[in-house]
């Protein structure tokens, strides 16, 4: 089975080059170049994995570049992001096709240096240390029902007060650090707690079906309340691919079960594209795309990349001082982003006390605001280990494949929408690892912990 998707995989992405390539109207060894750089990203991403983050970030970055690009070359539509004064000349789309094919090549090198250096696989359970907290199992069911009511109960304030919806302007600013707070615990934080507690089951061999669930549940109700459509594949799938991803060591993990999951997975997701699209309409007074091309910018055309590159490339003030300029700015509600202008955004001209949207010029166009290529691939290869040094931080923090796996993204999507005020980002990762450095305390302190093995179910109490 694996050989036969491995093979239609391949045919596709050969027709697709082989389409791609007649349509191209630049240097067809530009065109080359660039289809075998991100081709070589994509499969070191599987080949012999070592990190959910990495992976993560070569899909990312894929999408972003070759796969939106060979689309439009194919079927010859509008790019939906602004792509500024870019004229697509033959020359222009070669020094695009350059300044990406450098970027590539940078993360590809992150991945060489964090395999030479010997960093170890970040993606499997390591049995002998899986623990749960010796007074986990006799308050499973309350800790997980706790949980439950308060994803639910921080979902529902979230949206009664709109304090963080997706371009929409805050409708109620609470004393600090309540909003940020919010925010971090819709975007993030319920992630972590329910990939804590499926680890600790894991410890205590329960089973993890019902857990899925509620990974489903916490991913469905953050992203209605936050009107994010994404959000739903950045909260679910780290989590879930981890858990199929270490399935045969799982305890009780039976067929039938997994089928109703996946079913009860897809009519989730489904029912939260539809619900946010419903809000969206609503609050945002534009109607949007209809259900097939909002299905087909989520699948090519959101993810970032090849049109910042085409902005940024295009925009004459390119220096070593415009970089320096965009890495030190500060987004507020009111002021308008850098890129906005670089791009020519439609967003610069919208009402900033009623929407929040705005265009993102990818970490590739980021450091091209340097005009040098070379700065490029220096700052996607620096930005590669760091995807590697965070991820790693957590599993020597946890052992948990599935925290790991969660983060790897969190870092991943980071780097892949880099780009507007990115300093903004520290404080979100600084509490994601004091949350982390919290969970490393409960699960190390002697007094706290069940052992240094997988234990029997029978050895640590009924389920």
């Amino acid at each position: 089975m694996r050989d036969k998707l491995v093979f239609i995989a391949g045919a596709v992405w050969t027709l697709l080059f082989a389409a791609g390539l007649f349509y191209y109207p630049g240097s067809k060894l530009a065109y080359l170049i660039f289809s075998a750089s991100f081709l070589v990203l994509l499969l070191s991403g599987f080949y012999k994995q070592a990190s959910y983050g990495y992976m993560f970030l070569a899909v990312f970055m894929w999408l972003g570049f070759w796969l939106k690009l060979t689309a439009h070359l194919v079927l010859k539509y509008a790019y939906i992001e602004p792509i500024g004064l870019f004229d697509g000349t033959p020359m222009a789309w070669d020094a695009v096709l350059k300044i990406s094919s450098a970027a590539g090549i940078g993360l590809i090198a992150a991945r060489f240096v964090y395999s030479w250096c010997g960093g170890g696989n970040m993606t499997m359970i390591p049995s002998e240390e899986c623990r749960a907290p010796h007074w986990y199992l006799p308050f499973r069911k309350l800790v997980w029902a706790s949980l439950l009511v308060f994803v639910t109960g921080i979902a529902v304030f979230n949206a009664f007060f709109s304090i963080h919806q997706i371009g929409l302007y805050p409708g109620k600013i609470f004393p600090w650090p309540i909003n940020s707070l919010v925010a971090w615990t819709l975007n993030i934080g319920a992630a972590m707690a329910i990939a804590t507690l499926i680890y600790w089951d894991i410890g205590a061999r329960q089973s993890v079906i019902a857990p899925i669930f509620a990974v489903i549940f916490e991913a469905f109700t953050s992203t209605v309340s936050i009107m994010s459509r994404g959000t739903f594949f950045y909260h679910a799938v780290p989590v879930l691919l981890g858990v199929f991803k270490n399935r045969l060591s799982l305890p009780l993990f039976p067929g039938r079960k997994v089928v109703f999951a996946l079913i009860f997975i897809v009519l989730s997701f489904f029912s939260s594209f539809f619900i946010v699209s419903a809000l969206r309409d609503h609050y945002y007074s534009v109607r949007s795309d209809t259900f097939a091309g909002q299905l087909t910018g989520l699948i090519v055309d959101r993810w970032v990349g090849l049109e910042g590159v085409m902005a940024v490339y295009s925009y004459p003030e390119k220096s070593v001082s415009t970089l320096i300029k965009a890495a030190a700015e500060k987004r507020t509600i009111s002021a308008k982003p850098m890129y906005e202008s670089v791009s020519a955004s439609q967003y610069q001209l919208m009402d900033k006390k009623k929407h929040q949207y705005g265009s993102i010029p990818g970490a590739a166009g980021f450091f091209y605001y340097s005009g040098r290529i070379p700065v490029v691939f220096t700052g996607i290869f620096l930005l590669g280990l760091l995807v590697f040094i965070s991820e790693n931080i957590v599993w020597r923090a946890t052992k948990n494949p599935l925290m790991c796996s969660l983060i790897g993204l969190a870092a991943a999507n980071t780097v892949a929408q880099f780009g507007t005020a990115p300093r903004q980002m520290i404080p979100h990762f600084v509490m994601i690892f004091i949350a982390v450095f919290i969970i490393r305390l409960v699960e190390k302190h002697p007094q706290f912990t069940a052992g240094g093995k997988i234990v029997p179910e029978t050895a640590v109490g009924p389920s």
